[in-house]
């Protein structure tokens, strides 16, 4: 969000004159701990196990987004062996940070989108929509891993169909 404004919707009220209010979306954890996970493991199986990560879309009470919404997944790093992959600033090696969308599919660290149906929000405070997300770390096909850290970094960004 630019300039640290909220984005803004376009929506349908209880009564079906449209308006214009401020969504908001949070994240249940703004830090993702990543299991440690053997080298042994990540040549076998090629990832680790998952960090689960749910978004939550909350806009004011009795109003309805009719046309659902879009997360956008962005990164200023993206991994240099594959730009879905967000990247690893840390010192392991052959590792790249992958997100996933709730079916398990990945979701590209370059403008990768997961749509939210329409919804409708009933009270204010609570989230109207949620989306869950995976977070885990990946190897690069056929390179070797290195102990070491991982680190990345993404942001999500809540836009309008």
């Amino acid at each position: 969000m630019a300039g640290g404004t909220p984005p803004t919707l376009n929506l349908i009220s209880g009564n079906p004159v449209m308006v214009s209010a401020a969504c908001t979306l949070s994240v249940d954890k703004s830090l993702v701990i990543l299991p440690d996970t053997s080298t042994l493991v990540m040549m076998k199986t090629g990832y680790s196990d998952s960090v689960p990560l749910t978004a939550g879309i909350t806009c004011p009470g009795n109003t309805k987004i009719s046309n659902g919404t879009t997360l956008t997944m962005g990164t200023a790093l993206t991994d240099e062996t594959d730009i879905s992959l967000v990247g690893n600033t840390g010192t392991a090696t052959g590792v790249g940070i992958e997100v996933l969308d709730s079916d398990g599919n990945r979701v590209s660290a370059s403008s990768g989108t997961v749509q939210q149906e329409a919804f409708m929000q009933k009270e204010a405070g609570l989230p109207g929509a949620t989306e869950k997300f995976a977070v885990r770390m990946v190897r690069h096909p056929e390179a070797k891993v290195t102990p070491g850290t991982i680190y990345g970094t993404f942001t999500l960004t809540l836009t309008t169909n």
